[in-house]
């Protein structure tokens, strides 16, 4: 059943996003709607969009047990719930109709000086990226946006998010008639629904019937992924981007996205029971309104469903990023692009003053080896080496290594001979 106070777009009409009377950001606050009576609770009851700048999230509850006389007294007053909507999926064929056109989308031209034809396709089938026009301004035949599919593990259909990138695989933005900075990004469905009034013919009941329904991205972008590989641990970005591009590089995970801070939550999350996930969480500064960290944040909110799988939190990110890195929210993508952008670090053996530590991972991590290296000028690097003392440049077990040991090692040279080197002081 549905609740009578719910944030404005959980029925039919498109929610309408006002400025944030918490942090004065434009167009990002979400205001509760009383869907008894089709009227606002208050402009100040609602979410804000910027959950690392802002965070507000005020509740009815809230509001009401400090504003009581504000309450609208009704027989069941706000425990009243109405007739639960059906959810609505979309057709598959609409997803099938995006599975094009890969040349001309923003997003995998993007990758294309990081991964190889053969790594994006792969990946491509896996989470059925798509490619729209999606009817952008000035918008190009030949840079458009890709469509990022929500399906669920039972195979439905749920949600198509369609972003625009620029050449450095961030999202495009562009500037609205108030001068605010915006996102070109927009939802499959009301992308749809453009289309039909564009061509001033009748929208499809299907797609009128979806837009009415209830919880539109109801799953874990990737969840359908869940099914295909059972055994493999699970690891959780907020972003699908993120997730996409981490599935090339950490192939030992299956990759899901939350597509938002706020949107990890026990009921997405029941798909996991049973599984070991690991949480990556964006990097930045605290929020202003909360003092919490994304990571801080993920954290309290996973107390609330540990009971579902065994949650664990990789601080990669946390451990490695730069306080200017922080400063603008970086994320796993952002360093594994910046990683693979990075020309070769280059040492000699010349310059080591002494190597004190020798570790031997074992054979869960095919027995490499990690030797620190100190050097004469007070760096300390970690270079691997297989277990007969060889350098190498790449391994099967690599990624597991670096996420168990929490090291980032990148492509070096030792002596002008290719190998891996993390960098522990610089």
């Amino acid at each position: 059943m549905e609740h009578r106070y719910r944030l404005d777009g959980s029925n039919a009409e498109r929610k309408v996003k006002t400025t944030c009377p918490h942090c004065s950001g434009k167009k990002c606050f979400t205001r509760y709607k009383d869907y008894g009576t089709g009227e606002y609770i208050d402009d100040s009851v609602g979410m804000c969009d910027r959950a690392n700048k802002c965070g507000a999230h005020i509740k009815p509850k809230e509001f009401f047990s400090t504003n009581p006389d504000k309450r609208i007294k009704t027989e069941n007053n706000d425990t009243a719930v109405y007739e639960e909507k059906p959810m609505i999926n979309m057709p598959v064929t609409v997803l099938r109709k995006t599975l094009h056109n890969y040349e001309n989308n923003s997003f995998i031209n993007a990758l294309l000086s990081y991964f190889s034809i053969e790594q994006l396709e792969a990946a491509i089938s896996e989470y059925y990226i798509g490619t729209t026009a999606a009817l952008f301004a000035d918008e190009d035949p030949c840079n458009l946006p890709a469509v990022f599919w929500f399906v669920d593990r039972l195979g439905a259909v749920r949600a198509g998010q369609v972003k625009l990138f620029t050449p450095d695989c961030h999202t495009a933005k562009y500037t609205d008639s108030e001068g605010e900075e915006r996102n070109y990004q927009t939802w499959m469905h009301y992308l749809l629904k453009k289309q039909y009034q564009k061509a001033s013919t009748a929208i499809s009941k299907w797609l009128t019937d979806y837009i009415e329904s209830p919880n539109k991205v109801s799953c874990l972008w990737g969840e359908h992924l869940l099914n295909k590989y059972p055994n493999k641990p699970v690891a959780i970005v907020e972003a699908p981007k993120t997730a996409f591009i981490a599935s090339m590089r950490y192939q030992q995970y299956v990759w899901l996205a939350t597509t938002s801070l706020t949107y990890l939550t026990k009921e997405r999350c029941k798909v996991l029971k049973g599984r070991k996930v690991v949480l990556f969480p964006d990097v930045g500064i605290p929020n202003p309104k909360t003092g919490k960290t994304c990571l801080q944040v993920w954290q309290e909110r996973i107390e609330d469903f540990q009971d579902l799988s065994f949650f664990s939190f990789s601080t990669l990110l946390e451990d490695h990023a730069t306080a200017e890195e922080k400063e603008k929210g970086f994320d796993l993508a952002d360093y594994i692009l910046k990683a693979l952008s990075a020309a070769p670090l280059e040492i000699s053996s010349n310059d080591i003053a002494q190597i004190p530590v020798d570790t031997r991972t074992g054979r869960d991590f095919g027995n490499l080896i990690m030797a620190t290296a100190w050097m004469k000028d007070g760096r300390l690097y970690d270079i691997l080496y297989d277990k007969h003392g060889e350098l190498i440049t790449t391994h099967e077990k690599l990624q597991s290594l670096s996420i168990f040991f929490n090291k980032a090692f990148l492509p070096a040279k030792l002596d002008g001979v290719d190998c891996l080197i993390n960098i522990v002081k610089n």
